[in-house]
């Protein structure tokens, strides 16, 4: 025969609590013909045999997890002589037989079970998510959790949540912001987790616990892997001269500026200068710690000529290298290295001569 399969009574109505081994509470319940009812790991049936035995049938079990162990097992007669008795099943539950009773509904029987707090109201709690998630820094996430109510009693549960200064999180149920959820015995609520995560939170995992607290203590946990915000890098370069003309033996001089453009502060900025050889560059200064984002840092750079340079055109390279970035490209100087010129001593020779001519036309035409 199937039987129909009730988690919860038809009635069930919670009276005052009372203390026999502990703190104990009272529950009347009235369950149909083929109903059961199940009281933390105990499970209580009423049913017939068959419709051509209409012998009545209690019986009271525990689940193991794998099997279902009959502790009390009443029929037909020895049912109906336990009435108004009470059935201690085991050390922390006893069942009251208050009446068997027929109405427009058909057979039932009411019982009166007295219990433990935690076995009648036992809950479940559940991450509807996977157990490690992935949020960007700044970003938020939603946590469904399911509170299910598989006791006799209604509960009310207090919502909380691990949190610090870079992530708090906030209960939602049914549009509304709430610290505490009701759950109706037998009933699931789902209450939303929202969690945001701060611009300014480390990059790293964290372990965030949730709790739901009332006469069943609930704890679920969550991996939280927070990740850097992707941030622009990048690196400019500008120079104050691209091309210099200079002769052998002389110190050209200018100038560079290199700037951040990105979102991220760039540290151990250090300038390379690749030209011919026996050309001596000089920086000053010659790195820089950190440049922030959108600020610039400017470099004197002077490079002296050896005296015997190739005449003709030099390229020197500067580049720029940062522990964030480094650009792909160096930026490039020209260098027009040109002869000496002799025009100043031709201008000299000039000045010479006329000199000495000037002279001798006064000795000639001066004393007249």
């Amino acid at each position: 025969m199937v039987k129909r399969k009730h988690i919860l009574p038809l009635i069930i109505l919670l009276l005052a609590s009372t203390s026999l081994a502990g703190n104990m509470e009272k529950t009347n319940i009235t369950l149909q013909m083929e109903e059961e009812v199940e009281v933390g790991e105990y499970v209580i049936e009423y049913y017939q045999a068959s419709h051509v035995d209409n012998e009545q049938r209690l019986k009271i079990g525990y689940d193991t997890g794998t099997t279902l162990q009959v502790l009390e097992n009443l029929r037909g007669e020895n049912l109906f002589e336990m009435e108004g008795e009470t059935l201690n099943v085991s050390e922390e539950i006893g069942i009251k037989i208050n009446e068997l009773g027929n109405s427009r509904d058909g057979l039932y029987i009411d019982l009166n079970v007295r219990s433990e707090e935690d076995v009648l109201s036992s809950a479940q709690m559940e991450l509807d998510t996977p157990s490690s998630i992935n949020v960007g820094q700044g970003e938020d996430t939603t946590i469904p959790i399911k509170l299910s109510n598989n006791g006799l009693t209604n509960q009310t549960f207090q919502l909380n949540a691990s949190e610090s200064d870079t992530v708090q999180t906030v209960f939602r149920n049914d549009g509304f912001t709430v610290s505490e959820v009701f759950v109706e015995a037998g009933e699931t609520e789902t209450v939303d987790a929202d969690i945001s995560i701060s611009q300014q939170a480390e990059p790293e995992t964290r372990i965030m616990e949730f709790q739901a607290e009332n006469i069943s203590s609930l704890t679920e946990t969550v991996n939280i892997e927070v990740d850097g915000a992707e941030r622009h890098e990048s690196m400019n370069l500008n120079i104050g001269d691209r091309f210099i003309r200079a002769e052998p033996g002389e110190t050209i001089a200018t100038s560079l500026r290199v700037r951040n453009n990105g979102e991220v502060t760039l540290n151990n900025v250090e300038i390379d200068i690749e030209g011919p050889e026996d050309w001596e560059p000089d920086m000053q200064p010659e790195g820089v710690d950190t440049i922030g984002p959108f600020e610039s840092e400017n470099i004197d750079i002077d490079i002296d000529l050896p005296a015997n340079a190739d005449i003709g055109d030099e390229f020197v390279e500067i580049s720029a290298t940062s522990d964030e970035y480094t650009p792909e490209e160096a930026e490039e100087v020209r260098i027009n290295v040109t002869e000496e010129s002799n025009m100043s001593i031709v201008g000299l020779a000039l000045m010479a001569f006329s000199l000495i001519m000037l002279l001798a036309v006064y000795r000639k035409f001066g004393r007249r």
